[in-house]
């Protein structure tokens, strides 16, 4: 739901361990109206959302996680808990 501004507007209570969801949620839509104006910010809003999303996924199964931005950690934390096969995609990035 949209409000004033372009912005998302709460309009049913969210659970905190939702909230990081709806926040990512946030962040794709910025960064599908800024990509042709201003792809790097479209790309860090995209970032964001990634991010955001594997913290959510982490607090929904009640674990705990360092304070990291690092995507590669958070990622780590996620594989320990669902295989992945992460590995095969990391390993050929670096």
């Amino acid at each position: 739901m949209l409000c004033r501004k372009g912005k998302f507007c709460m309009s049913v209570q969210v659970s905190k361990k939702a909230e990081l969801f709806y926040k990512a949620l946030e962040d794709v839509w910025v960064a599908e109206r800024t990509w042709q104006g201003s792809p790097n910010n479209a790309i860090w809003h995209c970032t964001q959302a990634v991010e955001k999303t594997m913290k959510g996924f982490l607090r929904c199964l009640n674990k705990d996680y360092d304070h990291t931005h690092e995507l590669k950690d958070l990622l780590d934390a996620v594989d320990s808990l669902i295989n992945l096969g992460k590995k095969q995609y990391v390993d050929k990035q670096t």
